[in-house]
């Protein structure tokens, strides 16, 4: 089956291309939800329809010709590793981002209007999702209260936020660990939603990092409940831009 998508410039990550992890999310509702795995292959341009090719097991995004991603259903879930740091409570993250030097974040921000973790963006705009420090310095953690606009009319939120929720998390948290890093942006990502939040549920947001290679950069995000529930968890590869991709991306950092 072939279908047409356009992703708003709400949905931006850097600025003139989709958010990775709402990008992979729309791939995802594409094959049904439940066990994905994208990977993006270029940056997914705004505004402008696109074609989506769905088959039972596996869907392609394409700009004219050129694939921009593919998703497939994997037999495993995504799990949270025996190593991964334990869940916070809510209360703990509140006093995290109490802490939050914003100013200092925004000033080093490559795509400040990113829709998951740019500060530029207004709330119920944006997610505004920041990387809270924790004891661990591979640890980051957020306080999230869903803004009412994300909700359809049955009070439901479209698992593509989640998947934008889950994306910039694991990413920042490399950025903290090495602040002078170049760029980054989402290579794959593979997620598993176990439920979705009702209005006003207080959640936290976790994401932590592994072992890199070259220039790839693995690292795992989470979705919990006030008091550990996991909702939802994603494992991510990041890949660090060079020179010719910073342009591409429009990243600022020279």
């Amino acid at each position: 089956m072939t279908t047409q998508v356009t992703i708003r410039r709400r949905y931006c990550g850097p600025p003139d291309s989709g958010n990775g992890g709402y990008v992979c999310g729309l791939m995802a509702r594409s094959l049904g939800g439940g066990r994905v795995e994208v990977r993006l292959l270029a940056p997914p341009p705004l505004e402008r329809p696109l074609t989506l090719r769905q088959g039972r097991h596996e869907g392609t995004l394409l700009d004219g010709e050129t694939p921009i991603a593919i998703a497939r259903k994997t037999a495993e879930p995504v799990a949270i590793p025996a190593a991964a740091p334990q869940p916070v409570g809510f209360e703990t993250a509140v006093e995290s981002a109490a802490a939050f030097d914003t100013e200092a974040y925004r000033a080093g921000h490559e795509y400040p209007g990113c829709f998951t973790c740019g500060p530029d963006r207004d709330e119920g705009d944006g997610l505004r999702l920041f990387p809270g420090a924790t004891d661990r310095s591979d640890h980051y953690i957020w306080p999230w209260r869903p803004h009412p606009s994300l909700f359809d009319n049955s009070g439901e939120l479209d698992a593509t936020i989640l998947w934008a929720a889950l994306d910039c998390p694991s990413g920042q948290a490399w950025l903290r660990q090495e602040p002078h890093m170049d760029p980054i942006v989402l290579g794959t990502m593979a997620a598993t939603i176990h439920r979705t939040p009702t209005p006003d549920e207080r959640l936290v947001v976790a994401g932590w990092t592994e072992q890199a290679h070259g220039r790839r950069r693995p690292a795992r995000s989470a979705i919990y409940s006030h008091d550990g529930e996991l909702l939802a968890t994603a494992q991510a590869t990041w890949i660090v831009l060079t020179a010719e991709q910073r342009h591409a991306f429009r990243a600022t950092r020279p």
